[in-house]
C-alpha cells in the first residue's frame, strides 16, 4: 500500500485530476446535469451568498461560476 502511495505523488498531476473544477451552467445541462442555487447564510445577514452546484449527470457537485 505504501509503493502505491509513493508512486501517486510522484506522478505530476495526479492530484489535480481528483479535484472538481468549476464549470458554467450550459456544460452543467450539457452533461445531465442541473444546477442548483441555494441562499448560504455564512456571510452574515446583510450579505448572504448563494451556493451554485451542478447536480446529477457528469459534473455532479462540481461549482458552477
Amino acid at each position: 500500500m505504501l509503493v502505491i502511495a509513493a508512486v501517486l505523488t510522484l506522478v505530476p498531476g495526479a492530484h489535480a485530476a481528483a479535484a472538481p473544477k468549476d464549470t458554467d451552467v450550459r456544460t452543467c445541462i450539457d452533461g445531465g446535469g442541473l444546477p442548483t442555487f441555494t441562499l448560504d447564510p455564512g456571510g452574515g445577514v446583510l450579505s448572504p451568498t448563494i451556493k451554485k452546484v451542478c447536480e446529477g449527470g457528469k459534473y455532479d457537485g462540481q461549482p458552477l461560476t
